[in-house]
């Protein structure tokens, strides 16, 4: 049985939360191609990390981004 699924790990985990369509108005980057994405619509994905210890509580929000075509081959491919 491998240690993340005991619940024994000093690393963060990551969770995907979901990805919305968002306008995106200010210059973002999309994680998968390196383009720049402005003043068109791109998925705002969302996950959270938490911490080391799930006693302290240690979660952190974080946003990326995905042009929107990019993102439809991604998720094919996945």
């Amino acid at each position: 049985m491998p240690l993340d699924s005991m619940g024994i790990n000093d690393s963060y985990r990551n969770k995907y939360l979901g990805a919305d369509l968002k306008f995106t108005w200010l210059p973002e980057t999309c994680d998968l191609s390196g383009k720049r994405i402005w003043l068109k619509w791109a998925y705002r994905l969302t996950s959270i990390y938490a911490g080391p210890s799930e006693i302290r509580l240690e979660h952190k929000l974080e946003h990326s981004w995905h042009d929107k075509n990019t993102h439809i081959m991604w998720l094919l491919k996945r």
